[in-house]
């Protein structure tokens, strides 16, 4: 297996990394739009890219030829304040009212079934699935719903996967696999805080394995971006 080294771009500021992040999104967004009609990006949950979000929805933009898919999900109430889904459509409602469409993770009765659905669904699309993946990082090392020692690292050849976590209090997720990670065209990570720089270190330079620090898995991919910033903007704006 190839091995690459990401592109680093270290900020002190989040809104300047947000300018940056945008300046790249709009080339991808503009350049797949040009060569096959549409724009499609999985973006992740969490705190940490609200702002970004935000200010990603806020660009002139062909937003009616951009879809937005989610990259994982809580097994929860869609309209739970812990729902992703709830997160990521709140954060891009200016694009979605532009004519974004935006793709949610169904959650039905059974968990089974919502990864089945969702799975089901991103197997109509044509390959690569997403032209970018924007993730974020846990201080675990884990990106996406997958976590440290998992099995499915080794490999999944689904698009959707059920994963289980004990670290944290909604244990079960919904998830884009590794390998649909891997497939897409291009990732960004986007990661922000003091308390984060140790994923800098661990991830560029410690020792641990891919399979206990799941995000150097994304080493394989030649087109990675990590932009990272120690300045947490406040996200409850």
């Amino acid at each position: 297996m190839d091995i690459y080294k990401p592109n680093l771009f270290h900020h002190e500021d989040e809104m300047i990394m947000i300018d940056s992040v945008k300046n790249y999104f709009l080339n991808f967004a503009e350049d797949a739009i040009y060569n096959t009609g549409t724009f499609r990006v999985a973006v992740s949950g969490g705190n940490t890219p609200q702002l970004l979000y935000r200010e990603l929805s806020k660009l002139s933009i062909d937003w009616g030829n951009i879809e937005i898919y989610q990259v994982d999900e809580r097994f929860i109430d869609p309209l739970s304040d812990k729902s992703n889904q709830k997160m990521i459509a709140k954060n891009f409602e200016e694009a979605i009212d532009k004519g974004c469409e935006f793709i949610k993770i169904n959650i039905k009765e059974s968990y089974e079934d919502t990864v089945k659905a969702y799975d089901n669904e991103l197997s109509l699309l044509d390959t690569p699935l997403f032209d970018l993946v924007i993730l974020g990082v846990g201080v675990d090392g884990h990106i996406a719903s997958l976590f440290p020692k998992g099995k499915y690292l080794n490999g999944d050849t689904d698009h959707v996967i059920a994963t289980t976590t004990k670290d944290f209090d909604i244990k079960d997720r919904i998830s884009l696999s590794l390998n649909t990670v891997l497939n897409s065209k291009n990732i960004f990570l986007y990661v922000t805080g003091e308390e984060k720089a140790s994923i800098v270190d661990e991830a560029f330079y410690g020792h641990k394995r891919a399979i206990e620090y799941p995000i150097k898995f994304l080493f394989a991919h030649p087109e990675v971006s990590f932009f990272y910033s120690e300045d947490a903007t406040d996200t409850d704006l």
